[in-house]
């Protein structure tokens, strides 16, 4: 064993004991069917992240995952039922561990909405969208 593969070994051991590091995994509900998911970057050495979202009701067994790339600090989930609450878990994939981070969040109750989340005020319209 290399010096450089045992400095590998205990950088990844004290990081499992000593540094119990999360995501933090925030986010919003864009409509009736989409939620906007963020977190914060996860360490250098990740090799992407892997985002778990299921129905509160349903359960984790029910859990659909996507993969994201290692640059990206958001992701758009479409295709959500009204009204539902939903558990996003994003986990950080790196070598020898994971990082993870949750988060709960409602879908709107559908019907017709104004929308005018997440926008400066100078460039804010109302859009209506119907279901």
């Amino acid at each position: 064993m290399s010096l450089l593969q045992l400095l590998n070994i205990i950088v990844i051991l004290f990081r499992f004991f000593f540094c119990k590091e999360h995501l933090n995994v925030t986010g919003h509900n864009a409509s009736s069917s989409r939620i906007q998911v963020y977190w914060n970057p996860g360490p250098l050495d990740i090799q992407g992240y892997s985002v778990r979202y299921w129905a509160e009701k349903e359960g984790e067994r029910a859990a659909v995952e996507r993969d994201v790339s290692k640059t990206s600090q958001s992701l758009l989930i479409d295709g959500l039922r009204p009204f539902t609450v939903y558990l996003i878990q994003v986990t950080a994939l790196m070598t020898g561990e994971e990082i993870r981070g949750k988060a709960k969040i409602s879908t709107d109750e559908g019907g017709t909405l104004f929308s005018q989340i997440n926008k400066p005020f100078w460039s804010q319209t109302v859009s209506v969208e119907s279901t």
